[in-house]
């Protein structure tokens, strides 16, 4: 009878406590990730790149070949990323356009995200579980990572991110284990990163990054594997500003290029500074100056103060763990600072959320290894509070920034509240409150605005609107007509104002050349068809209004107040059977049409018959 080993048995209840204790450390970061995002449950999609991303977009629609072909084939203001349309199109297929939908995939791939951080650097320090952790933390209840994960447009960040990481766990299983599936497979994860977001084109700096933290030799072997990363992040880097140039979004505020010097110093001061002291937060962060202003003493002085910092970096070279942290953060952040101006913010929070891993990774590594740092000495004691007392004010500072993000207003006024000169976010807030009929609110925005920049020709076409919509047409007709002088381009504006000449006024012939000159701008423009054919079908050119009515149903086959105001005009042409015909039609698409009409059409096609 054969006894049992008490040594092998209190050695395997050993392995399995610190196994369970070891992924204790990812739950719980994991735990406060979600309880930092908590708020987000109940959040509406906002007016800032929502609109186009998801809300009009009808390529998310369906999950069609034809339409996943589009996605793949298509810039989105100036954006190349067919996986995160695709993602769109598999939440839509879920539920519509249902925003807890929406954000709850995005609060996922970052508790993922956060996950995958913690494996990485455990990986990549050689098991060093703490760093990981906290590593992973800091990734996941940041505040300057909110804008990231609460702003549906922005599932970019957190799907391209997903990709990256997992590339670089690959790359990094490649190295220890010296098998080519896991580069492979790297290769692979780097394309789908590609595809949801251009600013991926930086990981093949940072696995030459991981070849010099692990002591690689760059040989012809490492030299080699790197190839096709090149090639990927040459490509792509190529096909990202094409389609940035598709947009204005390419200096569209004609900074000079010293000026570019010195915001994309400052911005990365900026970056720098909010990454342990996270201050001043907001969804939009204008330039500090105007075109043809003096910069502030700030801008000037940050080339100095980089300069200062990048003497520290050469200082602690030795230090091969911080060297890397600091280049995988510069790597990653470069590409987005204004020395090439894209856009009309200085800095944008989403553009810190891959790289403050690097960042992150250098406070956990000092904090963990303190006793290797004489400038730690006298706060060994002290550590476990301060970082304690940290995360929770982190932990706020996301709860509270998730807010925000509930719905367009109190968006756009936390910007005001950071940012009281912005043009931008009162015309955001007043298109808003024009939306949920507050249309005094909204003048009173859009005055705000104007006083700001009274070149800006949206505020007078929003503020157009709302007294279009509070039936004080001269207003309105004064405020198109001033924003058609400042931008003769936007189609809106002659659509608006062809409405009031058709609806209101009885200038049909006004409203007819609007309608064209609108349709210049969208061609594709269904509502200028259907509201062209009301102005020819009040005009009695009935003819002309069939014509562009089956213009807009070649647009939207869908639209059942096209057919009902085709069977009007049929009426009065006296070809009842057909008007009785698209009556019908626009009531199978759901459109109400009145069953006597119906009736008397019926009778007067029976009638005509006979």
């Amino acid at each position: 009878m054969s006894k049992k080993n008490p040594q092998k048995k209190n050695n395997t209840v050993q392995k399995k406590s610190s196994e369970q204790s070891f992924w204790l450390l990812p739950a719980g970061v994991l735990f406060l990730t979600i309880i930092a995002y908590f708020p987000l449950k109940g959040s509406d999609f906002v007016n800032w790149d929502d609109p186009t991303f998801v809300l009009g977009n009808v390529n998310i629609t369906s999950l069609s070949a034809h339409n996943i072909a589009v996605m793949f084939s298509s810039f989105y203001m100036g954006n190349y990323c067919p996986i995160t349309i695709l993602s769109y199109a598999i939440d839509y297929s879920f539920s519509g356009l249902n925003p807890v939908v929406f954000h709850t995939t995005n609060v996922l791939i970052h508790l993922i995200n956060t996950f995958l951080v913690f494996l990485f650097i455990y990986q990549l320090t050689n098991k060093q579980k703490w760093v990981a952790a906290l590593t992973a933390l800091l990734f996941g209840i940041h505040p300057m990572h909110v804008e990231s994960v609460a702003w549906v447009a922005e599932r970019r960040d957190v799907l391209y991110a997903m990709f990256f990481i997992l590339s670089l766990l690959c790359y990094v299983q490649y190295i220890l284990k010296n098998n080519t599936k896991f580069l492979i497979f790297s290769l692979l994860f780097f394309i789908l990163s590609i595809l949801s977001k251009g600013q991926a084109v930086t990981l093949t700096a940072i696995i030459i990054l991981i070849d010099f933290l692990l002591q690689r030799k760059f040989d012809k072997k490492v030299i080699l594997e790197k190839i096709p990363y090149i090639l990927l992040s040459l490509v792509f880097g190529y096909i990202t500003f094409i389609a940035q140039k598709t947009t204005l979004a390419v200096n569209a505020l004609h900074i000079s290029k010293l000026d570019s010097f010195f915001s994309g110093n400052y911005g990365l001061l900026l970056y720098i500074v909010k990454a342990f002291v996270p201050f001043s937060m907001a969804g939009y962060h204008p330039y500090p100056f105007l075109e043809g202003q003096t910069l502030p003493t700030i801008l000037y002085l940050s080339p100095l103060i980089i300069l200062v910092l990048l003497f520290f970096v050469f200082k602690i070279r030795s230090d091969k763990t911080i060297l890397w942290g600091i280049l995988f953060f510069g790597a990653t952040i470069f590409p987005v600072l204004q020395f090439l101006p894209v856009g009309e913010t200085i800095i944008a929070e989403r553009y810190t959320y891959v790289p403050y891993i690097g960042l992150f990774f250098v406070l956990a590594h000092i904090v963990c290894n303190a006793s290797q740092y004489k400038f730690m000495e006298g706060l060994k004691n002290y550590l476990a509070y301060i970082v304690t007392a940290y995360v929770f004010l982190l932990l706020v500072a996301t709860w509270g920034r998730t807010k925000i993000w509930h719905n367009s207003v109190d968006f756009w006024s936390d910007v005001i509240v950071k940012y009281p000169n912005s043009k931008i976010a009162y015309n955001n807030r007043g298109y808003m409150y024009n939306e949920f009929g507050q249309y005094d609110q909204a003048i009173a925005d859009f005055n705000q605005g104007i006083r700001i920049d009274p070149k800006f020709f949206r505020l007078y076409l929003n503020r157009g609107l709302s007294y279009q919509r509070k039936k004080e047409y001269e207003s309105a007709l004064a405020d198109y007509d001033k924003s058609i002088e400042l931008d003769t381009t936007e189609g809106q504006t002659f659509f608006n104002r062809g409405v009031i000449y058709t609806d209101f006024l009885g200038k049909y012939d006004l409203g007819i050349q609007d309608f064209k000159r609108a349709l210049i701008k969208n061609p594709d423009n269904a509502d200028a068809y259907i509201n062209m054919g009301v102005a020819y079908y009040k005009s009695g050119k009935y003819d002309q209004a069939i014509e562009q009515y089956n213009k807009a149903l070649q647009l939207k086959p869908d639209e059942g107040k096209t057919f009902y105001f085709r069977a009007l005009v049929c009426e009065s042409l006296g070809n009842y059977t057909k008007a009785v015909e698209d009556a019908n039609a626009a009531i199978s698409k759901g459109y109400g049409v009145d069953a006597a009409l119906i009736s008397k059409w019926q009778v007067l096609a029976h009638g005509s018959k006979q």
